[in-house]
């Protein structure tokens, strides 16, 4: 998340990347990230999950409801959370960045249209290599995550996602993200990236972390150690097989001409 896009103002940069990391910490749909004001930032609660961390509890139902509201509309089908949380830091950060501008209280935290967040998603995914990025890209991946380091709560995932009841499997293709993500990889970005847990699902988390046996940070190297050394072997049992492979198909070939030449 601590990139800056090319050819773009340096504060427009820092700007989209507090949406996106906005995005991806806490799952709301874009178009209600262009919905938040700064006002928000100066009413929040303070709670804290099941890692006790500190969050900043946004009332983001509010939020959408007033903008809709100003432009004489009403909330219907895709409906936001009642809350977002981000963590302390993040919080910190964005008071910093709105003091910097020196922008109105009033004043839209993510300013432009959806468009151009979505045009820089584009640039992102080319400047990354991930491919088939999109604007719910940041909002499946943290489903995920959340559905992952809770042991499998999609009733979590659809309250906290804006998800009506029942929605959160059908929209979101969990058998096949949990194939790629495990439990160990959730818990590891919910830790490094300060992912909100509610802390009435602490004893989860604590059990699976247990379960796991998480490493801790001090870890890390031995474990990319041992990642390295496991991807080495891996790498070298398919050179092997390939090898072999190619041996076989050597014989074949060489079986087929002798069958050639008898006749």
């Amino acid at each position: 998340l601590n990139i800056y896009v090319k050819g773009i103002a340096t504060w427009k940069a820092i700007l989209y990347k507090h949406c996106f990391r906005l995005l991806i910490l806490t799952g709301i749909r874009p178009e209600h990230a262009g919905c938040i004001r700064f006002v928000d930032l100066t009413d929040v609660n303070w709670i804290t999950d099941a890692l006790d961390r500190e969050f900043a509890e946004i009332k983001m139902f509010e939020a959408v409801r007033r903008e809709k509201e100003s432009r004489g509309e009403s909330i219907h089908l895709k409906y936001p959370p009642e809350f977002i949380y981000i963590s302390k830091g993040f919080y910190e950060d964005l008071v910093e960045f709105w003091n910097q501008m020196n922008w109105p209280e009033d004043a839209k935290i993510f300013k432009g249209d959806t468009d151009s967040y979505y045009k820089q998603i584009a640039k992102l995914s080319a400047y990354t290599g991930i491919p088939k990025l999109t604007r719910y890209s940041f909002r499946h991946t943290w489903a995920t995550v959340v559905y992952q380091a809770t042991n499998h709560d999609v009733h979590l995932v659809e309250k906290l996602g804006g998800w009506s009841p029942g929605s959160a499997r059908s929209s979101i293709p969990f058998e096949h993200y949990v194939k790629i993500m495990s439990e160990r990889e959730a818990l590891q970005i919910v830790e490094e990236f300060d992912v909100y847990i509610p802390a009435k699902k602490r004893d989860i988390v604590q059990a699976l972390r247990q379960a796991l046996k998480l490493a801790k940070p001090e870890e890390v190297p031995r474990m990319v150690e041992e990642h390295e050394k496991f991807k080495k072997e891996v790498l070298d049992i398919i050179e092997r097989l390939m090898s072999r492979i190619g041996e076989l198909e050597e014989r074949l070939r060489r079986y087929e001409e002798e069958r050639g030449r008898r006749r």
